[in-house]
């Protein structure tokens, strides 16, 4: 990760860069993940607050290759999101999608805590 940055209805809204070929699963982006610009960025994760609580973890999602801090909207350029379903001092381990108008391919992911 590279820095935070702030929003009103995100717990935590990160921007970075991941080392991988999107490719060798068939995913596609609109930009290269492993972009280090601050403003196209490679990786954004948001972490949402829990659903009808005060306290806890909501939703972790990570958004490959989009470059969604350029303060422009956009809803359907090729991306390919994460969608955290547990999360623990190890790692992360999920589905995700990719696609942009429509869906071209899906499936399961684990990261794992380098080093």
């Amino acid at each position: 990760m590279v820095a935070a940055e702030p929003s009103s209805h995100l717990l935590y809204r990160l921007y970075g860069w991941a080392d991988i070929t999107l490719a060798d699963v068939g995913a596609i982006a609109w930009h290269d993940p492993r972009n280090r610009d601050p403003v196209y960025p490679g990786l954004l994760v948001a972490v949402f607050p829990p659903r009808d609580a005060t306290a806890g973890w909501g939703s972790v999602v990570l958004e490959l290759g989009s470059g969604a801090r350029d303060g422009v909207g956009r809803f359907d350029v090729p991306s390919t999101f994460l969608y955290a379903e547990r999360v623990d001092s190890t790692g992360m381990w999920g589905r995700w999608t990719s696609g942009g108008l429509s869906r071209v391919a899906d499936g399961y992911f684990c990261l794992t805590r380098a080093g």
